[in-house]
């Protein structure tokens, strides 16, 4: 591959080997004269470790392959006449010439075709009068057929729709027997609800009427205890009403003092007072309580006695009104009993309607049979007799038919071959479909040809660029992938373009190639049958070009770098100071102060020596060592660009794991991990070479 071409590399390699150069004879002297004054400081600096820089660059995964420059649109004229057997009567063009669609190319001597045409055109006419001759008898004997067909369709008919009409009378009838037994169903049902609801009354009256009997029973009983109990109360009870003893009168004072007798009226006052008194006495606490108790006996007597007479009087009552209710409910009773009778009788009649109903019902059944299967019978004659009549029609119309398809193939026939002649005929003038430069002309007038490339038109203003990929890249390969192209002659001009196709069969299987391409493409062969092959397979890519330049020619030769993948201004070592240990973990050496490693507490692979940083763009950087007399200065000069790679001294070496991306020919992508740019990371060890000659060491410290 073109190193040139890994654009994610700074193109600095050929300055870096012209300066390694001119440093290396410089150190050449330098070491010989180090090595003769310090041989046991060899193994030391045998180990002095050689570091790369982290930076920031581009990196692309590129592919790059070699393809051919062909024409976007390429077209061979006249694929219309491919075969055909007449003379080429006149070429309009050249190689070189440059044509528009619709421009004539060339010409074809059509005299021998238009005769055969004028023929045919002939025969087709005389066809057509046959045809129409055929046509008016075909139309007679089908007449003929329908004739019959109708005569016997309207006998048929004219027979099946009397009998039909017989039929229908008997269902009439015996729809209307059977919407009449409907009735009398529905009238005996009506008739038994009737009675079962007479019956239900009866039955309530009845229990009504008991009931009454009952209560009449009931009343006479207690309006006879009633009156025994009156009688009983004034037998036992007879008393009468005691006289109320009459309260003693109080003796009146004397008030005339002066009377001779006052001291006598006195006296007999004072006595008076005391029978008045005594009375008195005997008046509130004997004769009045002996009263009010005989009052009371007799009050008592009085109530009973008004009591006895009036539940006497009230069972009297409600004997009388239980008498009454009773006669008022017989004639309800009677009611029920009538209406029972009633209902049995409206039911006994329904009853005898449904039954004669139903025999009614059996008759015009068996009549209705009788006349449907008459109506059968019939109707599979009228079958009978229209199949035959329609099948003498039908025959008399497929013979019209048959002729009619036989003229009709013989016409399209000869039609055909008018219409294919026509279309030949159309084309003997060729004219170009696409516009573009004539690159071949394979034909001369009165030549017969029958090639498929008479002539071939190729558009030359757009260009395009296909190659052949080995399976083991096409598949990293897809449409619309970014392309760079180079050739011999447009130099170091680089064309951009993308992918816009990608087989997905090998070349050489014949199928699945682009209609464009197909000119460019080798011959198809066999599809693999299943056999191996030592051979590689290799897949048809093709590439558009953005723009085209005046410098390319069909058939060229070229470079193509397919740009897999890229990223810009990413992070980046030189892969070769990544190590990936079995499980896939990948580590670099970070350089760092040894104070700066203890700090983090991690001290494995340290790497130690003296060095000084290269400065950029060529510079020089020298470790002065002190030298024994004579001794010549340590060759521990490099130049560098970038200052990238730098010879370390009292420095420690720390393993740092990272996470990669995508690389190229030189660095890979760091992705994720504890570095920065500007960081010195350890070289492989490989780099730094041994001490063993001169030329080792050389290609130690300088790669």
């Amino acid at each position: 591959m073109d190193k040139s071409q890994l654009t994610g590399k700074k193109h600095h390699k050929g300055r870096i080997a012209a300066l390694i150069i001119v440093a290396a004879a410089v150190a050449a002297g330098g070491f010989f004269a180090w090595k003769h004054f310090h041989p046991e400081e060899q193994a030391m600096d045998e180990a002095v470790p050689v570091t790369e820089s982290v930076i920031r660059t581009d990196i692309e995964d590129i592919y790059t392959a070699t393809g051919t420059v062909i024409s976007a649109d390429e077209e061979a004229v006249n694929t219309s006449s491919e075969g055909a057997t007449y003379p080429i009567e006149e070429v309009m063009v050249k190689v070189g010439d440059t044509v528009q669609p619709g421009d004539v190319l060339y010409t074809l001597d059509m005299t021998e075709l238009e005769n055969d045409i004028s023929l045919q055109q002939q025969q087709v006419a005389i066809q057509s009068q046959q045809d129409a001759i055929d046509r008016n008898a075909a139309g007679r004997a089908v007449a003929n057929a329908q004739a019959d067909s109708g005569q016997q369709y309207y006998d048929a008919t004219r027979n099946l729709q009397r009998a039909a009409e017989d039929t229908n009378k008997a269902i009439i009838d015996q729809v209307k027997t059977q919407q009449d037994l409907n009735k009398f169903i529905v009238a005996e049902t009506k008739a038994q609800t009737d009675y079962d609801a007479a019956l239900a009354k009866q039955s309530a009256a009845e229990q009504q009427y008991q009931e009454l009997q009952a209560k009449v029973n009931e009343a006479q009983q207690a309006s006879t205890d009633a009156a025994h109990q009156e009688t009983n109360t004034t037998i036992n009870d007879a008393a009468t009403e005691p006289a109320k003893p009459v309260e003693p009168a109080e003796p009146v004072k004397p008030t005339d003092q002066t009377a001779p007798d006052y001291a006598q009226q006195m006296d007999s006052y004072d006595k008076a007072v005391q029978a008045y008194n005594d009375a008195y006495n005997h008046y509130v606490n004997e004769e009045l309580p002996e009263y009010e108790r005989q009052k009371a006996a007799f009050d008592e007597y009085n109530n009973k006695l008004r009591a006895a007479k009036q539940n006497t009087e009230a069972k009297a009552y409600a004997l009388t009104q239980a008498q009454s209710d009773l006669t008022n409910y017989d004639a309800t009773k009677k009611a029920a009993d009538t209406a029972v009778d009633e209902a049995k009788a409206a039911l006994d009649k329904a009853q005898s309607d449904r039954k004669a109903a139903e025999e009614a019902l059996k008759t015009n059944q068996a009549s209705v049979d009788s006349d449907v299967r008459a109506l059968e019978d019939q109707g599979s004659n009228v079958n009978k007799g229209n199949r035959s009549v329609l099948e003498s029609e039908a025959a008399a119309r497929d013979s019209v038919a048959k002729a009619q398809l036989a003229n009709k193939s013989s016409t399209l026939e000869i039609q055909d071959k008018i219409r294919r002649a026509q279309q030949k005929l159309e084309n003997g003038v060729v004219t170009a479909e696409t516009a573009g430069t004539v690159t071949a002309v394979n034909i001369t007038p009165g030549q017969v040809y029958s090639g498929s490339n008479a002539v071939v038109i190729n558009n030359l203003e757009s260009m395009k660029v296909t190659a052949d990929i080995d399976e083991g890249h096409i598949a990293d390969l897809h449409v619309g992938m970014p392309v760079r192209v180079k050739t011999d002659s447009t130099g170091e001009t680089e064309l951009v373009g993308t992918v816009s196709y990608t087989a997905l069969t090998p070349v050489g299987s014949g199928i699945d190639v682009p209609s464009s391409d197909s000119d460019s493409k080798p011959q198809p062969v066999a599809a693999s049958t299943g056999s191996s092959s030592s051979t590689k397979a290799k897949y048809r890519v093709t590439i558009d070009l953005n723009e085209n330049s005046d410098r390319l020619r069909i058939g060229m030769t070229a470079r193509i770098d397919f740009i897999i993948d890229s990223e810009k201004n990413c992070l980046a070592v030189p892969t070769s100071c990544i190590t990936t240990d079995p499980d896939g973990t990948s580590f670099v050496t970070l350089m760092q102060q040894p104070d700066q490693a203890a700090m983090e507490g991690n001290t494995e692979g340290n790497a130690t020596g003296m060095t000084e940083e290269i400065p950029e763009e060529g510079g020089t950087a020298s470790t002065d060592i002190a030298a024994e007399e004579g001794a010549a200065s340590e060759p521990a000069d490099a130049a560098v660009e970038g200052g990238t790679e730098s010879i370390l001294t009292g420095m420690d070496g720390v393993q740092v794991m990272v996470e990669t991306g995508i690389a190229d020919d030189y660095y890979t992508q760091i992705t994720g991990g504890n570095l920065k740019e500007g960081d010195q990371i350890l070289a492989p060890s490989d780099d730094m070479g041994s001490m063993d000659g001169d030329t080792d060491m050389l290609e130690g410290i300088y790669g």
